[in-house]
C-alpha cells in the first residue's frame, strides 16, 4: 500500500469510527425521550405484523412483561441509555486502542440483541425491503463495527462491500411479495403513522399513492435504482463511484423511512438512512495528498 493509500485508509476508518460514536450518542440521547418505554413497546408490537407465530409469541411475551411492570420498563430505559452512552464514549475517546475495540465488541452484542428483540430481524421473516428500513439499523452497526475490527483496508474495500449490500437490496426488492398491489404502499405508509402531515410528508404521501396505483412500475424503479447504485459502488474505481450511494441514502431516509420517525418524538434511532450515508462517506473519502515528486534535477543525473 502506497503512502497515499495508507493515508486514505486511516482517514476513511477515522470517519467511520467517529461517525459511529456520534450515532451511538444520538441513540443514547433518544433513549431519554419522555414516555419512551411504553411508546417503544407499542412500536415494537406494530412491527410484528406478518411474523411467524413462534417469533411473534416470543417477542410479545417479553414485551408484555415490560408493560405490566412499570419499574422494569424504567430499568429498560436506564439500561438502554447506559449501554449506548458507554459505547459512544468508548469509541469517541479510545479510537484504535483496546478500550475502543471493546466498545466495538459491545456494540455488536447490543445491536444483535436489539435486532432480534426490537427490529424483528429487519423483516427477515415477513419480507425485507431496504427502502423501508431493512436489514435493520442494528445490522449496519454490526457491519460497521466488523469493518473497523478487521485489519486495516483502504476505502476501496468498504466501497465494494457497500456495492454488495445494494445489490442484495435490489435482489430483495425484486421478491414476489413487493410486486403485489398495496404491499409496498402499506409498508411505506407505516412510516407516516407517528408524524403529523406537513411539507416533509408530501413526497412520501405521493409515493404511497403511486405505489398503490402502479405497484409494478414503482417497485421496478426501486429495484433498478438499487441495482445501479450497487453496480456503481462495486465496479467503479474512482472514489466518486460511491456518490450515488450517498444520494440514494438521503432519498431513502426521507421518502422511504420518514427520517426514522425522529419528527414523531418516539424514535429510538434514526433508522438505516444515516448509517448508509456514513458508510458511503467513509468509502468516498478522498485519497490523501500524494507525496511530492522529486525535483527534476534529482530524478536524472546531470550530464558531465
Amino acid at each position: 500500500m502506497t503512502p497515499a493509500e495508507e493515508m486514505a485508509a486511516r482517514t476513511s476508518r477515522a470517519v467511520l469510527w467517529y461517525g459511529l460514536a456520534l450515532l451511538w450518542a444520538l441513540d443514547a440521547a433518544l433513549a431519554l425521550t419522555p414516555n419512551l418505554a411504553l411508546d417503544q413497546i407499542d412500536m415494537v408490537l406494530m412491527g410484528g405484523f406478518g411474523q411467524p407465530a413462534w417469533y411473534l409469541q416470543f417477542v410479545s411475551n417479553t414485551v408484555y412483561y415490560w408493560v405490566y411492570h412499570a419499574h422494569v420498563a424504567g430499568l429498560l430505559v436506564a439500561v438502554e441509555f447506559s449501554v449506548q452512552a458507554a459505547i459512544a464514549l468508548m469509541l469517541a475517546l479510545f479510537r484504535g486502542r483496546r478500550l475502543g475495540r471493546s466498545g466495538l465488541w459491545l456494540s455488536i452484542g447490543w445491536a444483535l440483541l436489539v435486532w432480534v428483540m426490537a427490529e424483528w430481524m429487519g423483516g427477515l421473516w415477513a419480507g425485507m425491503s431496504f427502502w423501508t428500513g431493512a436489514p435493520g439499523s442494528a445490522v449496519l452497526y454490526i457491519f460497521a463495527a466488523v469493518m473497523l475490527l478487521r485489519p486495516a483496508g483502504g476505502p476501496g474495500h468498504l466501497r465494494r462491500a457497500l456495492g454488495c449490500w445494494w445489490l442484495l437490496g435490489a435482489l430483495l426488492q425484486a421478491a414476489p411479495a413487493w410486486w403485489r398491489r398495496h404491499t409496498l404502499s402499506t409498508a411505506i405508509r407505516a412510516n407516516l403513522v407517528v408524524t403529523p402531515s406537513s411539507w416533509r410528508t408530501l413526497p412520501i404521501q405521493w409515493l404511497v399513492h403511486q405505489a398503490a396505483s402502479h405497484p409494478a412500475a414503482v417497485n421496478a424503479a426501486l429495484a433498478a435504482a438499487m441495482l445501479a447504485v450497487g453496480a456503481s459502488s462495486l465496479l467503479g474505481r474512482s472514489p466518486w463511484a460511491v456518490a450515488p450511494a450517498g444520494a440514494w441514502a438521503l432519498l431513502l431516509w426521507w421518502w422511504g423511512e420518514n427520517f426514522g420517525g425522529l419528527l414523531g418524538g418516539i424514535a429510538t434511532d434514526p433508522n438505516t438512512g444515516p448509517l448508509w450515508l456514513l458508510l458511503a462517506v467513509s468509502a468516498w473519502w478522498p485519497v490523501g495528498k500524494r507525496a511530492p515528486r522529486a525535483p527534476a534535477s534529482l530524478e536524472k543525473p546531470m550530464s558531465p
